[in-house]
């Protein structure tokens, strides 16, 4: 009977656990809503697409001519615990502004650079979490507008997504399994020794 009570207890422990770390991730949403870029020449190549429920790509390549730009992306976001941009700009970046707006147009974030030359590839990282995420997730929406300057031939691409992965079960909660199944297997074993003696004991009477 204890053996059968420590099994069931180990059970029901991990049912909880696994249903604990899987929900937040099913609940998790960032959708892109609308992309507008401005067209700076015939050549000019443009994608906006959605990769799975919480992540999804837009890049603009620029054609033959010099230019300026300004492009903008609606989204919205719910049950996330990190919002991260991870931004590739190549070859001739003059200069590029990164605007994040709430759903009144309000500046959340702002911040320039991500300049390039010829050859030049380069990768930037921007991630939010704590308050401001926050005040995000409070948003009906959220809008990201990307202007700048560039050369022919130039090219940017962002990648908007949570920053996770599928969360496994701690190792914490593997080693306190671990010693549930020990207890259990103890529990067993001294079951099945006093069933042998009381056994034994019935026997010899």
């Amino acid at each position: 009977m204890k053996r059968f009570l420590v099994s069931a207890f180990a059970v029901v422990a991990l049912a909880f656990c696994v249903s604990a770390v899987s929900l937040p991730a099913e609940a998790a949403t960032i959708d892109l809503i609308s992309s507008k870029f401005k067209n700076t020449s015939a050549g000019d190549d443009t994608n906006a697409e959605q990769l799975t429920p919480t992540s999804f790509v837009v890049s603009h390549e620029f054609g033959d001519f010099n230019n300026t730009f300004i492009d903008t992306f609606k989204f919205a976001i719910t049950d996330i615990t990190s919002l991260v941009f991870d931004v590739t700009t190549m070859n001739h970046i003059l200069s590029m502004t990164f605007d994040l707006l709430d759903d009144h147009g309000n500046s959340l974030y702002s911040t320039t650079g991500f300049q390039g030359s010829k050859g030049d590839t380069n990768h930037t990282q921007i991630s939010f979490s704590g308050a401001l995420l926050s005040t995000m997730l409070a948003s009906d929406f959220l809008k990201l507008k990307i202007t700048g300057e560039m050369c022919s031939c130039a090219a940017y691409s962002i990648l908007v997504s949570d920053g996770t992965a599928v969360t496994p079960i701690p190792a914490a909660m593997w080693m306190f399994l671990t010693a549930l199944g020990g207890i259990g297997g103890i529990g067993g074993i001294a079951w099945r020794r006093n069933k042998h003696l009381s056994i034994v004991g019935f026997s010899a009477a």
